[in-house]
């Protein structure tokens, strides 16, 4: 049997590039220069690169400022320079943007960009092998059906004789993106030869900080694990959020009490269990609508997955209304704890409390936010609209309704200047303040008749 070029010429394993260094590209291009790898960057933003060449990161993620010092001897950034990336190292990971389309499935055109002047300069130079390996996400099909014959007509060369392909998204939230980069609990490789699968496996193995799942398969396979992955995890988080919803209303009924009990059966599970508003973020709620979309394209409908859609957006409404419902708003000035989608991050994407805030102005009402990571963005997005409160503290003492909206542990803390003043109204999305004593305000747990 032939041997394919990959076996057939030793790809230096040492030198690697990242295409893309947003929040997870850089992240990504950091832990594999702490690996040991000598990492080139690539982005089209010249502030980026000018900032990581510095040694300072332009992206405010757990970890990421200390962790590019550190390895600055190994991390270097070029503007655009896509040509390089191909000349200079032998693997390359491809983290660009995937926006959603109006039909709900990914855009390949940031892949596109990137991949059609590498393949490019692959045709211009007697270098035997390339392997390309997308992390970015993608819909089921792009790969082999899209991307891989448009570069085999720029590269003039056919894949896995002349450059190679894998598929290799992440599994990371942001906040803890770079724990999870080195701790991964699932490492998902769609290969198109098993040698290439062996070559990214090794990566893997000398990066990760403990023994995680390696599952390797066709690229067909990875590309509809990863979405139908985070469509089945919304699906359970929308099962629980609408119980949440139904205890909120029955007396006696405590959320915590009966998801503890539900994820002590192993066929549950208690990831995700946790009631509280709905899910938002850059990855969930288009994941999941990509679902349906794949679905569709194959004649099929994904039920469950619409629904969860669905569940999803009059979830948020089921709250908010509450909320005007019970509060006197127009006397009352509402501070709200947590404006991104999750703590440790300041991305707005399809958070709860934008929508919450959002309506709230719309409404003509006196709104104080506080948070400490994305109350900058948050001033872009509403402006002299709503007041900003420069501590926990301010926002707690400034309010007469207070809406705990993200579980950050910060905001645990507020009982102790709850129990200095009286006659609040609390909205408590994620029950964090439960043991406090708080008689002497309305305390509402949500999930937890009242």
């Amino acid at each position: 049997m032939m041997k394919s070029e990959s076996q057939k010429y030793r790809v230096n394993t040492t030198k690697v590039s990242v295409i893309g260094l947003g929040k997870l590209g850089l992240c990504t291009a950091a832990c594999l220069a702490d690996s040991g790898y000598s990492v080139l960057g690539v982005d089209n933003n010249p502030d980026v690169i000018r900032q990581v060449n510095k040694g300072i990161s332009p992206h405010g993620e757990t970890g990421l400022q200390d962790l590019i010092v550190k390895v600055k001897p190994r991390l270097s950034a070029k503007l655009s320079e896509y040509q390089t990336a191909v000349l200079e190292t032998d693997i390359t990971f491809l983290v660009v943007p995937t926006p959603s389309t109006e039909k709900g499935d990914f855009s390949t055109g940031y892949l596109t960009d990137a991949l059609k002047p590498m393949t490019m300069a692959l045709s211009e130079t007697t270098k035997p092998y390339h392997l390309f390996v997308i992390v970015s996400t993608v819909s089921p099909g792009a790969l082999m059906e899209e991307l891989v014959p448009m570069m085999e007509f720029h590269s003039n060369r056919q894949i896995n004789h002349g450059f190679g392909m894998c598929y290799n998204p992440e599994f990371v939230a942001l906040g803890s993106v770079i724990h999870d980069f080195f701790n991964p609990d699932l490492v998902l490789i769609g290969e198109n030869q098993p040698s290439d699968g062996d070559i990214l496996e090794g990566v893997y193995r000398n990066v990760c900080r403990n023994q995680p799942k390696v599952a390797r398969m066709s690229i067909p396979n990875a590309e509809i694990t990863k979405i139908s992955l985070n469509a089945y995890v919304t699906m359970k988080i929308s099962f629980v959020n609408t119980l949440t919803s139904l205890c909120d209303n029955i007396p006696g009924a405590e959320i915590d009490k009966i998801t503890t009990a539900l994820g002590a059966d192993r066929r549950i599970g208690g990831h995700f269990l946790r009631g509280g508003p709905p899910f938002g973020g850059p990855c969930f709620p288009r994941d999941n609508r990509a679902f349906t979309r794949f679905a569709r394209d194959q004649g099929q409908h994904a039920w469950l997955a619409e629904a969860t859609d669905q569940v999803n957006r009059t979830h948020a409404s089921i709250i908010i209304d509450k909320i005007d419902r019970i509060a006197n708003l127009k006397k009352m000035t509402i501070g709200i704890l947590g404006c991104a989608y999750k703590p440790g991050t300041p991305v707005l994407e399809e958070s709860f409390s934008i929508e919450l805030i959002d309506k709230l102005v719309k409404n003509k009402h006196k709104v104080m936010v506080y948070d400490p990571l994305a109350i900058n963005n948050v001033k872009e997005q509403f402006g002299d609209l709503v007041q900003y409160a420069d501590s926990v503290e301010s926002c707690v003492t400034g309010s007469d309704v207070l809406v705990l909206a993200v579980p950050d542990p910060l905001y645990s803390r507020v009982g102790t200047w709850l129990q200095e003043s009286s006659d609040k109204i609390i909205f408590d999305l994620w029950r964090m303040l439960i043991d406090d004593d708080l008689s002497s305000h309305d305390y509402f747990a949500f999930g937890k008749y009242h």
